[in-house]
């Protein structure tokens, strides 16, 4: 089970992208970069090992958050 996650960074900075689990417990940092360009971007996480469910994942760009919710199923 893999899926990819695409999304934009509006102005080059600081970006994060952590996958949590429905009680908010962190499973995977996908991106941790001090300084990502301006533009989309894309990243795959490869969920080998993870439990179906429901999880969230956190994009952080500079002083912006956005959160998305996504079903793992096996």
């Amino acid at each position: 089970p893999s899926t990819t996650i695409s999304y934009y960074v509006p102005e080059a900075s600081q970006v994060t992208l952590e996958v949590d689990d429905a009680a908010g417990r962190l499973v995977r940092r996908l991106v941790d970069r001090e300084k990502q360009p301006r533009g989309v971007h894309e990243t795959h996480w490869m969920a080998q090992g993870i439990a179906s469910g429901v999880y969230v994942y956190r994009l952080h760009t500079g002083d912006k958050a956005i959160s998305k919710k996504m079903v793992l199923l096996r």
